[in-house]
């Protein structure tokens, strides 16, 4: 039996398999299969594969009859493999010379279900790299799953892609860990409960891995944003109801798995344009949806809102600001954030005839009340001690609403 089976999904990277594959070919440590899962690529991929699995009895080739994403060809991998461990690499990706006789030794010493060791990031078209080793030093240090993620969380040093752990094969079947397919950020998932499962989790300062930044791959894709939130959704869900099955009783490693996840909707959400944050909207609890409203108005020194408050605002068209200081300015950007339409800015005298204030319609409140009939929406932008004075200057105004005051 071979000792380690790396599993690698292809498509359309025939620029990058060569380099990819001669990297783990050519490592000093030699009793290994590589299984590559041909997923229906539109290039030269295919007869890149060809040609090397005819001149290297280590490579097996498996061609997918339909393309079916990176999910569905990392299982077909791991039911392929015949190795004591897995090592998933992405196809555009490389190892470092001389690196499995480590992670292979230091796996066969300690025993372990998982060891998890550096991974560094090569930005495509610049020498620019990051450095994505680990902020704490481990010395052989063997811990239970839930721990080694509660501390890796703490530490800051959780690494999600599976391609920076090597794997028992016999844990993984064992416990059944596939991806879920036709999902991104499928890691997610599949991480987070193998540290569930895992009895023995180790960490090596060794860089081990380099990762390749491409402008068009998967991660870096605009396009998606959508897509990404809807499966980030998913992956929240599945998290705490898979755990709750597994009769895991520690609701510390659950709320930070789904916290992780909570944090990268937000990410993925603030990189949304309006259309797309609407979009998205959709999708997203109202756990979620306070989270993210949550990390927005804390930015914002003294201005909270509840979320009923913020369900509210999203129901009327348009928002006007009563205020055109400090407190309108924040106001302002909060509303802006979190993708409210606002109407104008309102205020007791216009001085010196400005009409227009950080991009919006100025009005006077004899102004307003001439232009617009409907109903009135106001937040009252301004402190206590004045708020008194304007509502009492405005309570004869039946279509003025105010439904925020400071």
């Amino acid at each position: 039996m071979c000792k380690i089976s790396v599993i690698i999904p292809v498509y359309n990277v025939e620029l990058y398999l060569k380099e990819c594959l001669e990297s783990v070919l050519q490592q000093e440590y030699k009793n290994i299969e590589v299984i590559c899962i041909e997923d229906c690529s539109t290039d030269n991929s295919k007869k890149v594969l060809e040609s090397i699995a005819r001149e290297d009895c280590r490579v097996r080739v498996f061609l997918n009859k339909n393309n079916s994403g990176l999910s569905k060809s990392r299982n077909i991998g791991i039911d392929m493999a015949r190795g004591e461990y897995l090592l998933f690499l992405d196809s555009d990706d490389y190892l470092v010379d001389n690196s499995l006789k480590v992670i292979v030794q230091k796996a066969d010493e300690l025993s372990v279900d998982m060891l998890s060791f550096d991974s560094k990031s090569i930005y495509e078209g610049s020498r620019i790299t990051y450095d994505g080793k680990r902020k704490k030093t481990y010395k052989n240090e063997v811990l239970r799953g839930g721990d080694a993620f509660v501390e890796q969380r703490h530490n800051g040093d959780y690494k999600v892609p599976v391609w920076q752990y090597l794997y028992r094969r016999d844990f993984i079947k064992r416990n059944e860990l596939y991806f879920v397919e036709g999902i991104y950020h499928e890691d997610v998932l599949f991480t987070f409960f193998a540290y569930m499962y895992a009895n023995k989790v180790m960490f090596l300062n060794e860089l081990v891995h380099m990762y390749r930044v491409r402008k068009e791959s998967i991660t870096t894709s605009k396009s998606l944003l959508h897509k990404r939130i809807e499966d980030l959704v998913l992956i929240y869900e599945q998290s705490y109801i898979q755990f709750a099955k597994l009769n895991f009783h520690d609701r510390d490693i659950l709320g930070s798995q789904l916290e992780y996840v909570r944090y990268n909707i937000l990410k993925y959400y603030h990189m949304c344009d309006s259309e797309q944050k609407i979009m998205c909207r959709e999708c997203l609890s109202d756990g979620i949806q306070q989270h993210i409203f949550d990390t927005i108005t804390n930015s914002y020194k003294e201005i909270t809102i509840s979320y009923a408050q913020l369900k509210l605002m999203r129901s009327k068209e348009k928002i006007y600001i009563f205020g055109a200081g400090e407190w309108g300015r924040r106001w302002i950007r909060v509303l802006e954030e979190l993708d409210i339409n606002i109407g104008g800015i309102v205020v007791s005298d216009k001085h010196k005839n400005v009409n227009e204030l950080y991009g919006y319609k100025v009005y006077e409140v004899a102004e307003i009340c001439r232009e617009i009939h409907e109903e009135i929406n106001m937040i009252l932008a301004v402190a206590k001690e004045q708020a008194l004075e304007i509502k009492s200057s405005v309570k004869e105004i039946n279509n003025i609403t105010f439904i925020y005051e400071m």
